[in-house]
């Protein structure tokens, strides 16, 4: 018995709300031309995969490590089979703006905080179906009691996990106006041939039909009772780790499972908890922001309501209004001081853009603070992105890698961007979520 022999099968009923009916279950494919900083040109000259990590290391590196890979770059598992060609950053935007709209909306509707409670109220929890529009990392996993090597999108802001069928299952049908998935609420033992580790009774979405989706299913990272994290929990104890290549041509990783992190090298915020709030997310706090080190003169509150995600499916960070203005106009007061003037930007998404010198003085740090005290440090290599010029294709721009949100109430989302050069550790019945510096290429 494999995993993807389905034996069990539950209807999965919902409600689809208008706001979420363009994307939901939906992998949208993008193309377009390559970028220079989040993804690197590919041209006629074969690029080579470039391997950082010795994963022989059985103490630094256990059975349960995987590599990770830019779906788009050489590197791929699925290069081969279905080559791709890079999105633009216009692209990007617009899809990246599709998946905020998903995830604003099925935050409002599961979640049940008001700006006008003194603290959280515990009540039942919300479990429902998610919004998909996965990322473009994978990874390549064994499973099975016979070998079968499947490549997977992982998100953290997922309810469950999915794994494209062999052969035919009975069905429900979900659609959009982009794609659709065909699938069952499935239950079966899941083998992890690589380490070994055997997981009976394991649910998961078997899906029989699908178009636009180019892997071989979704790896659901969310604390939810079906979730891979909660149903290897035995096991890997709700601990896992992921390192995001910062181009195609590199490999990331990542870890299942606890292991020691030295005191100085490993910072970490608590979760923030309550069933009010969507299971299927991780929400962190963010207390205050600088720029170059000048603190940004914004209200506590206008922070942490109605709160901030991390999300791996979302690229760039969104931030409220009145927080983005206040961090765009200080990191514009840094450069202007460098004699470097503002350009037309390419992309009315993107209000900040500059001549790439700027990359020599770009503020050396942007710092988010979290609860607790813990600081993230920013530099240029994750807070500007490299955008094509639409008149001139061989000239580009460097522009903020941030957005603003559209509503006052829309939740603030750290996207895997900024998460690059960062081994990202969640530890979700501990310590929280961690940050480890300087761990990623």
């Amino acid at each position: 018995m494999t995993i993807l022999n389905c034996f069990f099968h539950l209807i999965l009923i919902f409600q689809l709300y208008s706001s979420l009916l363009l994307i939901l279950f939906s992998y949208i494919q993008v193309k377009s031309l390559a970028l220079e900083s989040h993804f690197e040109t590919v041209g006629t000259t074969p690029v080579q995969c470039k391997r950082y990590f010795n994963f022989t290391d059985p103490k630094v590196w256990p059975k349960s490590t995987f590599e990770v890979f830019n779906m788009y770059g050489p590197c791929s598992p699925t290069a081969g089979k279905n080559p791709k060609n890079m999105p633009s950053v216009h692209e990007i935007l617009h899809h990246d703006r599709l998946r905020v709209e998903s995830l604003q909306a099925r935050f409002k509707h599961n979640s049940k905080i008001k700006k006008n409670d003194t603290r959280f109220k515990d009540t039942k929890e919300v479990t429902h179906i998610p919004v998909l529009r996965s990322g473009s990392y994978l990874i390549s996993v064994s499973f099975g009691t016979h070998q079968q090597i499947k490549t997977l999108t992982f998100v953290t802001g997922i309810i469950m996990q999915y794994f494209v069928a062999t052969h035919t299952c009975d069905r429900t049908t979900y659609e959009d106006a982009g794609s659709y998935f065909k699938g069952v609420f499935s239950r079966d033992i899941l083998n992890i041939t690589q380490t070994g580790e055997v997981f009976p009774k394991f649910l998961f979405g078997c899906v029989t039909e699908t178009n636009n989706l180019d892997v071989d299913g979704l790896l659901g990272l969310s604390k939810t009772q079906v979730s891979f994290v909660s149903q290897t929990s035995d096991i890997y104890k709700g601990i896992f780790s992921y390192c995001i290549p910062s181009g195609p041509s590199e490999i990331g990783f990542m870890k299942l499972g606890p292991r020691d992190y030295p005191n100085d090298d490993v910072k970490f915020t608590r979760f923030i908890t309550s069933s009010n709030y969507d299971p299927s997310f991780y929400f962190i706090d963010i207390t205050s922001i600088k720029v170059a080190g000048v603190e940004l003169s914004i209200g506590k509150f206008d922070l942490i309501f109605p709160g901030t995600i991390i999300d791996s499916g979302t690229t760039y960070t969104y931030l409220p209004k009145n927080v983005y203005t206040a961090m765009r106009d200080e990191f514009r007061k840094k450069i202007r001081s460098k004699n470097r003037i503002i350009v037309k930007s390419p992309s009315k998404k993107l209000d900040t853009c500059y001549g790439n010198s700027v990359y020599n003085i770009v503020p050396t740090i942007t710092l988010f603070i979290f609860e607790g005290g813990v600081s993230v440090d920013m530099n240029g290599s994750v807070t500007l992105i490299s955008v094509l010029d639409n008149q001139q294709p061989r000239r580009s721009f460097a522009c903020l890698a941030f957005a603003e949100n559209i509503k006052d109430d829309d939740v603030s989302i750290f996207g895997n961007y900024q998460q690059r050069r960062f081994e990202v550790v969640y530890d979700v019945y501990g310590k929280g979520l961690g940050f480890i510096p300087n761990k990623c290429p």
